[in-house]
């Protein structure tokens, strides 16, 4: 198993947004990303199947995730092995269109890691 370097700009996230934010008594600069289940890259409910009627149900996660999907460079030319972009729900990815697909914007990439001095 290898490990990896994770690099993520999260302002390549859709409707991502700088914003300067009271924190304690300091004015701190902060990365706004908006919570969208219906989308489902940033997310802070579970879809989850009830077995007795069929039907999808919502339930609360206990944190906001992010998901994100990488994929497997065939032949890096750089040192990247991997890129990474933004995950969907499978609803909002069966409504893109596949010229829409191909747009969702790369946010990051994989990178081996290898400590130093081997």
């Amino acid at each position: 198993m290898s490990n990896y370097n994770i690099e993520i700009d999260l302002m390549k996230i859709e409707n991502a947004k700088l914003k300067d934010i009271l924190y304690d008594t300091q004015v701190k600069r902060c990365v706004c990303l908006p919570i969208d289940n219906e989308v489902g890259t940033i997310t802070d409910a579970l879809s989850v199947k009830n077995e007795e009627t069929g039907e999808i149900e919502r339930r609360s996660r206990k944190g906001v995730i992010l998901k994100l999907t990488a994929f497997a460079l065939p032949d890096p030319a750089s040192e990247q092995s991997h890129l990474i972009k933004p995950a969907y729900s499978k609803t909002m990815y069966q409504q893109l269109s596949p010229e829409l697909r191909r747009l969702v914007p790369w946010v990051g990439n994989l990178r081996p890691w290898e400590p130093k001095g081997k």
